[in-house]
């Protein structure tokens, strides 16, 4: 009689589950899908220095990676990976240029940044409404220089109506954090704080 009634709870169970699929109720883990970093006019990273004597930015669209997310439940767990080709970086001066990526920035040594991870902070929304957007923190790992340092970023994410998401976030890096020593000729002063910009346009199934 005890098994007869296991039995009958287990079919239970099973059915409801296949009810609950044909009605298009897919448990949200499914739901987690993998969007690729596109090579679009608006992916760019972007670091500004604002030292005393000389203000210049530098930017690169040598980006790629990914992000595994559902984002309409972002209390799901997701992940995400973006490189930076940092021998890519311009500031639009190419003795400046040389000086940054071969003296100070190590590109041979280090040839690529490393942003990882897949936390929010606290307060961050659980969902990126179509059409919408949302103010997030994220926490993830930054790899630079040979140095790997946990970072929080404040991100805005958009959900056109085109099935994209389009990704900004900013946050600040010190140079002494990575070892980076700061350049002390006249023609390239840099701040020691960083203020960096990522712009990111994802696609789902694109770049995998």
């Amino acid at each position: 009689m005890r098994g007869l009634i296991l039995t009958t709870m287990l079919l239970a169970t099973m059915t409801g589950s296949l009810a609950d699929t044909s009605r298009g109720q897919v448990p949200a883990a499914d739901r987690t899908a993998r969007f690729g970093i596109l090579a679009d006019k608006d992916t760019e990273v972007v670091f500004e220095s604002r030292a005393p004597m000389e203000n210049f930015d530098g930017r690169t669209n040598r980006v790629s990676g990914w992000l595994e997310a559902d984002p309409d439940d972002l209390t799901q767990p997701f992940r995400f990976e973006v490189a930076v080709d940092m021998a890519s970086l311009d500031t639009g001066n190419s003795k400046r240029n040389g000086h940054m990526r071969e003296n100070h920035l190590e590109t041979g040594k280090y040839p690529t940044a490393m942003f990882t991870g897949g936390k929010l902070g606290p307060g961050s929304p659980t969902a990126v409404p179509v059409g919408g957007s949302a103010a997030l923190q994220v926490v993830g790992t930054l790899d630079l220089h040979g140095v790997t340092r946990t970072v929080t970023c404040a991100v805005e994410a958009e959900r056109p109506d085109d099935g994209t998401l389009r990704v900004t976030a900013r946050f600040e890096v010190l140079l002494d954090d990575y070892g980076i020593e700061r350049p002390k000729f006249l023609f390239l002063k840099l701040a020691e704080d960083q203020q960096v910009t990522v712009r990111l346009v994802l696609e789902k199934g694109k770049g995998t």
